[in-house]
């Protein structure tokens, strides 16, 4: 006998990260995308709804997946936006949808300044407006009779937005041939490939019980490491470095999310990275 297929909400369905994750879910489930305005990464054979008609949805999903977010670029912050997006919709969602498995895309921001390894009970210290605002969301989520919250640390991949640390300085190789760091670029970060988020997502949305769980790859990378392998495909980008870099690095411990998910990273930082280049110079 063939089961049914699963019911599953996505809100926030344009965003990279969900587009992935629709790809990987629509031939084994039904979907429905919740979307704000963007339907760029929209796919045919998938349902769409725009979030104002979010309340004639029926409390009738097995899953659904938060992914919406609001992530101030650089300094400019809205406070209101802040909340309206991280915040106000989250409870809507979780009051709305109460018969439902909720999986919330966090982010590795609730932790704020920490110099130690970070695991998913390490406490949140000095955390910015944008980390407070997924810790309330995820206060929120944990009040939902079953949840999973996924903390995401530096998610990079195909359709990102390039505004960010990584596909900027690959953009600055490819038209001007140049990659500058501040400082030694020592400083550490972790990266993940947005399809090892999507599975980690998938692997969450199928446990019954409510944890937080930590997707972030198994090794973070130096700056200068990253421009290494930036320059391994474009060989004539010269590194420069510039100024004094006081940014923390930032480590993780995510064997307990490893263990419990029976889920591991399958693409390894220079084979993501090379794809993204070769995305990045199409699209430039």
């Amino acid at each position: 006998m063939v089961s049914a297929k699963k019911n599953i909400l996505v809100i926030g369905s344009n965003s990279f990260l969900a587009s992935c994750l629709i790809s990987k879910l629509k031939t084994s489930a039904n979907i429905i995308g919740v979307y704000n305005q963007a339907t760029n990464l929209h796919q045919p054979d998938v349902s769409y709804v725009n979030i104002i008609d979010i309340d004639k949805l029926e409390d009738k999903f097995e899953l659904v997946y938060l992914i919406s977010a609001y992530i101030p670029q650089g300094n400019k912050w809205d406070n209101g936006k802040l909340y309206d997006v991280n915040v106000g919709l989250t409870e809507k969602v979780a009051e709305k949808f109460k018969s439902a498995h909720l999986v919330l895309a966090s982010s590795v921001s609730v932790y704020g300044e920490s110099d130690t390894i970070i695991n998913e009970e390490s406490p949140s210290q000095n955390a910015n407006q944008y980390g407070l605002s997924k810790l309330w969301a995820e206060a929120i989520v944990k009040q939902h009779p079953s949840f999973a919250i996924n903390r995401i640390s530096s998610m990079y991949g195909i359709q990102m937005k390039t505004s960010t640390f990584l596909p900027l300085i690959i953009k600055n190789a490819l038209l001007k041939g140049k990659i500058t760091l501040m400082g030694d670029g020592a400083r550490r970060q972790n990266y993940i490939n947005v399809d090892d988020v999507a599975e980690s997502l998938i692997k969450s949305g199928e446990r019954s019980f409510n944890r937080i769980f930590l997707s972030v790859s198994e090794n973070s990378h130096s700056n200068a490491e990253i421009a290494a392998i930036i320059k391994k495909y474009l060989p004539d980008t010269i590194i420069e470095h510039q100024g004094t870099d006081n940014s923390l690095s930032y480590l993780y411990d995510s064997e307990l999310t490893r263990k419990v998910l029976g889920w591991n990273c399958k693409i390894e930082t220079e084979a993501g990275i090379k794809q993204l280049i070769e995305w990045i110079r199409k699209e430039s």
